[in-house]
Formats: structure tokens, sequence, C-alpha cells
């Protein structure tokens, strides 16, 4: 299995990872459309990744359905994680 296959390039990312940009998220994701999200770094962003965490799993449980949804810290690895054109 190939890279692209094993972590599928998002086609849409969501910058922020407030209420607006989690719900967003969520909501994309579970049309099946794989989704990059980046939040910087800071004392609440655990938090944040935690509650996206959890709601990913109740979204989809288990397996690879998993993969649509995608948590950075990093914006350089968000940027590379999107389809292009960006």
């Amino acid at each position: 299995m190939s890279d692209n296959e094993t972590n599928p390039k998002s086609r849409v990312g969501v910058f922020g990872m407030g209420v607006m940009g989690q719900n967003l998220a969520l909501n994309i994701a579970s049309k099946k459309f794989p989704v990059s999200c980046y939040n910087r770094e800071d004392e609440f962003s655990s938090r944040l990744f935690e509650a996206l965490e959890i709601a990913k799993k109740e979204l989809f449980g288990e397996g690879e359905d998993e993969r649509l949804l995608r948590a950075f810290t990093d914006l350089k690895e968000f940027v590379e994680s999107l389809q292009k054109p960006r």
C-alpha cells in the first residue's frame, strides 16, 4: 500500500480549531471528504485536539475512516497534507 493510500491528501484544510473550526471539520469529514485541521500550539491546543479525537471516535468509531480527519500543530505538515492546488 502506498503512502497516499494509507494517508490520503486532504481536499479541505481548516485553520483554527475553535468551536466553529471543529464543527466545520467534523461536518465536512462526515460527508467522507478528507480534512486536515490546524491549530497553533498553545495551552489550549491539547484540550482542543482531545475533544476532536473524542468527536472523531463518535463519528467514525474505530477504523480506517478515522483517516478522514487529521490534526496538526505544525504548519508545514498541515500544508503538505493538502492536495494541490492549495
